[in-house]
């Protein structure tokens, strides 16, 4: 039997094929543990790849889900793919990537992301008058790097990957019946067993 992944890969290809500009959009929700009100908070965020792992995202440590993956590492995860009416929902548990792969991923950041990330990093979530004076840093740090490949890996730049214990495959249907196909992982966590339920 394919594995989930195989078959997320699968979707995001026809996607693609079928003009999508960001298949590697998803929408992110964590939950603090010491949030009295257990307030879930949502927020989209770019997939920087997936593979048998699960699927790997950067953000800055500053921000609130950063903050809220640290202290409560369950986390779930919707990517929308419109082209095909299908969606994929995924629950599972964070791990936090080290400095050395964290180091690794930012040396294949392309420099203007880089630059990107370096001029907001330190800044996300303070009060600002407006971008400009983002951009006045940006232009400052452009000039201090202007002859280095690369920056210095930013202290804020962290990754994070889920880690799915359970995935769940959506194919709408405007005429017949959705599809809901569910992986969990398989008796003793060796590969993974699949059921179709009602749809939901």
């Amino acid at each position: 039997m394919r594995s989930p992944f195989d078959l997320m890969r699968e979707w995001v290809d026809q996607e693609c094929k079928l003009g999508s500009q960001s298949p590697n959009r998803a929408i992110l929700s964590t939950i603090a543990n010491e949030n009295e009100k257990m307030q879930p908070h949502s927020r989209v965020v770019a997939l920087r790849e997936f593979d048998d792992r699960g699927f790997l995202f950067f953000t800055s440590k500053k921000t609130r889900k950063y903050t809220e993956l640290v202290s409560n590492p369950q986390a779930s995860m919707v990517i929308w793919l419109e082209l095909q009416q299908r969606q994929v929902v995924i629950e599972g548990n964070i791990q936090l990537l080290n400095n050395e792969e964290n180091h690794s991923y930012w040396q294949a950041l392309p420099k203007h992301n880089q630059l990107k990330f370096t001029a907001y990093g330190p800044h996300t979530n303070n009060e600002i008058t407006s971008t400009s004076q983002l951009d006045v840093v940006y232009q400052e740090l452009s000039k201090q790097y202007q002859d280095q490949e690369n920056l210095p890996l930013s202290e804020y730049y962290k990754g994070s990957r889920l880690i799915p214990n359970r995935l769940m495959f959506y194919t709408l249907e405007s005429e017949s019946f959705s599809e809901f196909v569910e992986y969990i992982p398989g008796e003793n966590e060796e590969g993974w067993q699949s059921r179709l339920l009602g749809p939901c």
